[in-house]
């Protein structure tokens, strides 16, 4: 009877002890089956940015006439762009890593499910390798947790249906977060290039290298850098970028004279996409959610006051992001990364749900702070943790998208209360103030030490 009662004692110990992960992975059975359904959902499912920019698309009648012909007969390649002029969309890496899928493929349907199985490997080993980056110990609660994150998340899945380069992008930011925690400072330096030139958010990281003196990785960075920027004058040309040609900056959200003078907003309020930028803006206008499309109507015709708001906040998250960066008396990696990630997000006033995948860094980091040990009274360690699921599902994590419907009883597609009101911008700067606060905790701790 008394081994049943000690076996009983460490039992309950244990759950006590990770109450945190365990209360996260009860979700993983809902995490699981919501990935599962996307991938039966996305294998014979072709949009997102392959219509919008096929790789080198201008020159695929020369080099491979039958891919091309393939794209032109396909019912399901319908709606795919092609330019009469050499204009190419997105970061140069965007049609270089696929360049050699397209020399042999013939097929647009074949094309297209190879890169979904590529995506599938992508996402399965570059969180298998951040998992082992983090920790060498057994932790099954803690792998469970980490999974059930990850495989729930709407934006992990969003990408994966429409096989946005988001996910390419994110796969390089963990393999450079993988070199540096091993040191291997200049090929660190190299993938974060690589991430920058697919789409522009991940420059961020050059700066945050020159801070922490990791001139190794900057170096690399600039060397991958030229390469990449002489190989695309070459076989592209910088003048024939879409994001380069006049006005086309201010259109997904770079600031303008007018929009600084209050005369513009920087971006609308969009029931596909929502940043923090539009959240503002929200409070400045009327959004009828009855109809499918929802009506917006501006309540000023100045947009000044939301404009510099935004600016100055986003001042502010750069100032003190960067400040913590140069102050740091002890390297944190995984906070550093999650900070940088949750800055992609809230500095680019135009953001489509799917850019929050990269918010996944900053989940995984305050997942490891709520199960580590650290002194604190019980009711502030319950009310972050409160916070955190909060922001968890702003951010489209823990429960099934369905359900936001019923509880907003929206007739619309999934999130579209979530994007209209940019409430994914108000879960990411949830997250950068959590991840903040555990930053100056976990000063004392060495990164993977207590999981």
């Amino acid at each position: 009877m008394s081994f049943i009662i000690q076996n009983i004692d460490r039992i309950l110990k244990k759950i006590r002890e990770n109450i945190f992960l365990i209360s996260i992975s009860l979700f993983f059975p809902v995490a699981l089956l919501r990935f599962i359904k996307a991938i039966n959902e996305g294998w014979g499912r072709f949009s997102g940015e392959f219509k919008a920019s096929f790789p080198l698309a201008y020159f695929l009648p020369s080099y491979n006439p039958d891919l091309y012909n393939s794209l032109l007969t396909s019912t399901s390649a319908g709606g795919v762009y092609f330019p009469d002029t050499p204009i190419w969309h997105y970061g140069p890496i965007h049609h270089f890593w696929l360049y050699p899928l397209t020399l042999f493929i013939k097929n647009f349907e074949t094309f297209m499910n190879s890169v979904f199985i590529i995506y599938l490997f992508l996402i399965i080993i570059g969180f298998s390798l951040l998992y082992q980056a983090l920790t060498n110990k057994k932790n099954i609660y803690f792998l469970i947790a980490f999974w059930t994150i990850i495989l729930g998340c709407f934006q992990m899945n969003d990408n994966l249906l429409q096989r946005n380069i988001e996910l390419l992008e994110l796969f390089l930011i963990i393999v450079a977060f993988w070199c540096l925690t091993h040191k291997i400072d200049f090929l660190g330096g190299i993938v974060l290039c690589f991430a920058a030139m697919a789409k522009l958010f991940p420059f961020i990281f050059f700066p945050y290298l020159l801070i922490k003196r990791k001139f190794k990785s900057a170096f690399g960075f600039m060397l991958a850098f030229v390469i990449i920027f002489i190989a695309t004058q070459l076989i592209l040309g910088w003048e024939n970028s879409n994001l380069l040609r006049g006005g086309q900056a201010q259109k997904y959200g770079l600031p303008s004279v007018s929009s600084l003078l209050g005369e513009a907003y920087f971006a609308p309020i969009h029931p596909q996409r929502g940043s923090l930028y539009t959240f503002i803006l929200s409070f400045f206008a009327h959004v009828d959610m009855s109809t499918f499309v929802p009506k917006v109507t501006y309540t000023t015709n100045n947009f000044l006051t939301p404009n510099l708001t935004y600016l100055s906040l986003v001042f502010i998250l750069v100032l003190v992001s960067f400040y913590i960066f140069y102050t740091s008396k002890k390297q944190n990696l995984l906070n550093e990364f999650a900070i940088l990630t949750l800055l992609m997000q809230l500095c680019w006033p135009r953001t489509n749900p799917h850019y929050y995948v990269f918010a996944i860094f900053s989940c995984i980091s305050l997942l490891v702070f709520f199960q580590s040990k650290f002194s604190m009274s019980n009711k502030l360690k319950y009310c972050l943790f409160f916070i955190y699921i909060v922001a968890l599902l702003l951010m489209g994590n823990l429960i099934p998208a369905s359900i936001y419907g019923k509880l907003f009883t929206l007739k619309n597609i999934p999130f579209h209360y979530f994007s209209t009101y940019g409430l994914f911008g108000l879960g990411s700067l949830t997250l950068w103030c959590l991840v903040i606060f555990t930053h100056f905790k976990n000063q004392k701790k060495i990164l993977g030490s207590d999981i």
